[in-house]
């Protein structure tokens, strides 16, 4: 972890020296294959294939890209909207929560999938389209994925503040003085 955080820190430094998009994407790019494969590296059971990472991180590149983008392009108005001290802390908050979200959607589904494949199977057995016989497995796993973010976003404002812990990301002057 100390290697981890030495390394990241003299690659953000030199990152928000050259305030490049080609750089800052590849830094976003790499972000994201590690935490895909930190998701496929939690599950029991893996699909086969490609999906095994590709289901996962493909999920994650969508979502954390979209959000990420918005962000930058709508709320904080960067100049440059691509400027690495702010899209790589926001692009790494918003990882850190859709990992955990794909993660836990991930093992209810390949889990649920694997402790009902009698019914699955018979359900298909008797013509049910593959979307049918999954519909239980697949609302179980989206119910387990979403839970965490529902919960952070219904405790706002009440139990959690936002924000609160992530002002080392931002430049001194929108700290406040101690």
């Amino acid at each position: 972890m100390i290697v981890q955080l030495i390394l990241i820190g003299l690659v953000l430094k030199a990152l928000f020296a050259i305030v490049s998009p080609l750089w800052t994407g590849l830094a976003a790019l790499a972000k994201i294959v590690f935490a895909g494969r930190e998701i496929t590296a939690r599950q029991d059971r893996r699909l086969s294939g490609f999906w095994t990472y590709g289901l996962g991180t493909g999920c994650m590149l969508i979502a954390a890209t979209l959000v990420t983008i918005f962000a930058l392009t709508t709320q904080l108005n960067p100049e440059p909207w691509y400027h690495p001290r702010y899209a790589i802390p926001i692009l790494g908050m918003v990882l850190g929560n859709t990992m955990t979200g794909i993660s836990l959607g991930l093992h209810a589904l390949t889990n649920g999938a694997a402790s009902s494949r009698n019914a699955i199977e018979a359900q298909l057995a008797l013509g049910e389209t593959r979307t049918d016989a999954l519909r239980p497995v697949t609302q179980a796993a989206l119910k387990s994925a979403l839970m965490p973010i529902i919960n952070a976003m219904a405790a706002t404002g009440l139990v959690a503040l936002p924000g609160m812990g992530q002002d080392r990301y931002w430049p001194a002057r929108t700290r406040s003085a101690p």
